[in-house]
């Protein structure tokens, strides 16, 4: 029962989040700029002091740096460019190779916060970019719903 509550508080979490991206898309894009050079240091920091795994962390400042190039569009990500197909195989990658690691550390719940930040937050973020409507964004001179 605890998981089925946790699932819906980051789905109302999520839904409000899209929310206030689509009221407030420049914001979002600095937030989602922050948030993607302080993972680069995150990893990097993980790299030089805890040396879990060099490639796991090089792999991670890669998919950082993919997301830092689809950022370029923001709010703008077409699902068959380029850079959105290689975001999503990166994010599975990089989720994938860091949840072998910590499954054979220990308990795979006690490292899910490194997970879902380190590795989901800014997939999430791009992702939420996806439920902007059209008529929310910036330049668009088209009648707005309220």
């Amino acid at each position: 029962i605890a998981l089925v509550g946790i699932m819906g508080a980051m789905v109302l979490g999520l839904l409000w989040l899209s929310d206030l991206s689509e009221h407030y898309t420049a914001q979002t894009r600095r937030v989602l700029r922050v948030l993607n050079i302080s993972l680069v240091v995150i990893h990097a920091l993980v790299m030089v002091f805890d040396q879990l795994s060099w490639w796991r962390s090089l792999l991670s400042i890669g998919a950082q740096g993919v997301y830092f190039m689809a950022m370029r569009t923001f709010p703008y990500i077409r699902l068959s460019s380029p850079m959105c197909v290689g975001s999503v195989l990166l994010s599975i990658a990089d989720t994938v190779s860091w949840y072998s690691l910590l499954l054979s550390a220990g308990s795979p719940m006690y490292y899910s916060g490194f997970i879902g930040g380190c590795c989901w937050s800014m997939p999430m973020g791009l992702l939420l970019s996806m439920g902007i409507e059209d008529d929310y964004l910036p330049g668009n001179t088209a009648t707005r719903r309220h």
